[in-house]
């Protein structure tokens, strides 16, 4: 017997409550839609047998399509914005989410308000792929224990990651930041992925680390990026990536790192930055390019680029090699792309 009800007799009643509650879930009225959600989500805290059950319905929700223009909208709003308050309190410390493993299926959702996953854990993987987020998303201080899907997401405005750990792989594929993103002082533990990635204003990874492969090849940086003081202990590509300005200030690369073919079309600092292996082939500096204080451990490529680059060292050592085509060379990089 539990809380004095024989089992049976209790899951009829939980079987009941999860009837209504998906009966209610399909209103027309907002407020009847969002009596539904607080109900879910209290079932979810009872019925341990069906959690998994409940937090699907909860999520299935969230990928309905969403008409911003609808009658109904503010409502509907309302609705998101508390199934994921709901979720990510019992995603934190305590929380019933966290008692066990759970799926949380975002992919294709619709944030439409901020959303705010601070301090929350994911034990399990999570899909946030080709969702969207209208307002600000926080994910400041997140523990991602498992895989982390985020590709094709678009951020309409500011994304906070600073200080979220990515345990698993980490994808970021195409996805689109409209607003600032911030990733100060995060960490990813295993192979992340911002590949063709577009980031329109600030993007900033300072002191960030990336103890696994780093693939940000193809990726756009609008404005300003920023990797002061970065660690990458293992591959980092940037091969085909367009920066304007963009700074590795300090940054730390422990394994070989590839920027062929990337184009700095502003201020490129590598400043006081350390490389192992490390390969700028055919890579195109319009604007200007300091490198004054940076060590190469390793062989550093140069071959096939634009410009000879500031500070680096004079003469060069045997490590070092740096050939600029004349311009009217077949194999001189082309500066009008």
């Amino acid at each position: 017997m539990t809380n004095g009800q024989p089992p049976a007799k209790q899951d009829d009643e939980f079987v009941q409550r999860f009837a209504v509650a998906i009966t209610h879930l399909g209103h027309d009225n907002a407020a009847i839609r969002l009596a539904a959600v607080h109900e879910l989500a209290r079932l979810a805290d009872d019925w341990e047998l069906q959690r998994q059950t409940c937090i699907d319905v909860l999520c299935a929700y969230m990928r309905l399509p969403f008409d911003p223009t609808g009658t109904d909208a503010r409502g509907e709003s309302e609705v998101r914005k508390t199934i994921v308050r709901l979720i990510v309190k019992r995603l934190r410390e305590g929380g019933t989410f966290v008692e066990d493993s759970y799926d949380f299926d975002f992919s294709g959702a619709t944030f439409t308000t901020d959303a705010d996953f601070r301090g929350a854990t994911f034990i399990q993987d999570v899909h946030f792929e080709g969702a969207a987020f209208n307002g600000h998303a926080y994910f400041e201080g997140e523990t991602f224990a498992a895989d982390v899907d985020f590709e094709g997401v678009s951020f309409a405005r500011y994304t906070y990651f600073n200080d979220a750990v990515f345990a698993g792989y980490a994808y970021f594929k195409d996805a689109v930041f409209a607003g600032y993103a911030y990733f100060k002082d995060a960490t990813f533990s295993e192979d992340v992925y911002f590949i063709r990635a577009r980031f329109a204003t600030g993007a900033y990874f300072k002191d960030a680390t990336f103890s696994a492969h780093a693939g940000f090849g193809g990726a756009r940086f609008a404005t300003g990026a920023y990797f002061k003081d970065a660690t990458f202990s293992a591959h980092a590509g940037f091969g085909g990536a367009h920066f304007e300005d963009v700074s590795f200030e300090g940054a730390r690369f422990q394994g070989d790192a590839h920027f062929e073919g990337a184009a700095f079309n502003g201020h490129a600092d590598f400043g006081d930055a350390h490389f192992e292996d490390v390969s700028f082939r055919g890579t195109r500096f319009i604007g200007t390019a300091d490198y004054g204080g940076a060590t190469f451990n390793g062989h550093a490529d140069f071959r096939l680029i634009n410009k000879h680059p500031a500070g680096l060292p004079d003469p060069l050592p045997p490590n070092i090699a740096v050939i600029i085509p004349e311009p009217d060379s077949p194999n001189a990089p082309d500066e009008s792309s």
